[in-house]
């Protein structure tokens, strides 16, 4: 059985199955691996937007340079 059907399965298994201890302890132990998977995409997605929300600062002050250059010259 491959990971991801075997995660669904002991999620199922607790909320719709009396389950033993050992088997909430697998569940608890995947949903705290989930949760850290998606905090770190988490990080690196907010990571991605500051770059880009520097780039665009950046692009913004070079298109006014750009501007008082042009209007300089005329």
């Amino acid at each position: 059985m491959n990971k991801k059907k075997k995660e669904r399965n002991n999620r199922k298994k607790v909320f719709y199955d009396n389950i033993n201890q050992e088997d909430l302890i697998i569940c608890v132990r995947q949903l705290l691996e989930d949760l850290e998977k998606q905090k770190l995409m988490h990080y690196d997605l907010l990571y991605k937007i500051n770059r880009c929300k520097e780039k665009e600062k950046n692009l913004q002050q070079q298109i006014k340079w750009l501007e008082y250059r042009l209007n300089n010259k005329l």
